[in-house]
This record gives C-alpha cells, sequence and structure tokens, in this order.
C-alpha cells in the first residue's frame, strides 16, 4: 500500500527553497572551480578532463549567477556577490 503526502505551500515560499537551492549549488560549483584553479595555478598538470571540467565550472558558475539574480532584488544581489567577490 503506497501514501502519498501532500504539502501546500505559496510561490513565495517555494522562491525562497528553490534560491536556497541555487546559492547552494552556486557555491559548491565555486569551490570546485577555486579547487581545480589553484592546482593549475601552482603548476600541477592537470588531466584533460580536469580542464575541461574547469571550463565548465566556469560556464555554470556564471548561469547560476544570473538565475540567482533573478530571485533576489538589486540590494540582496550586491550584499549577496560581494560578500562572495565573485
Amino acid at each position: 500500500m503506497s501514501q502519498s503526502l501532500t504539502i501546500q505551500i505559496d510561490y513565495e515560499l517555494s522562491d525562497k527553497i528553490t534560491l536556497e537551492n541555487l546559492k547552494q549549488s552556486y557555491e559548491s560549483n565555486c569551490e570546485s572551480y577555486a579547487a581545480l584553479k589553484l592546482r593549475h595555478n601552482n603548476g600541477e598538470k592537470l588531466e584533460r578532463y580536469e580542464l575541461q571540467d574547469m571550463k565548465d565550472f566556469k560556464r555554470i558558475r556564471a548561469a547560476l549567477k544570473r538565475i540567482i539574480k533573478y530571485y533576489m532584488d538589486p540590494f540582496q544581489q550586491e550584499q549577496y556577490f560581494n560578500a562572495r567577490r565573485t
């Protein structure tokens, strides 16, 4: 016997949840990019797939930033992104 649960949430709460998930993805992506970039800048030879990952992380980071801005007002954008210095 399967059971289901329905939770009613309004669009504002849904947007807040979405924004928090996007921020987590953005921050994880930035950390992954920074780790590879640091290795590369320190002269370590990266594997071909790691170089591609680094390019992908950079591209995805820019896309996530655009999407996150959609869910924020200009003050929130400035506060969040200036705190991250990206």
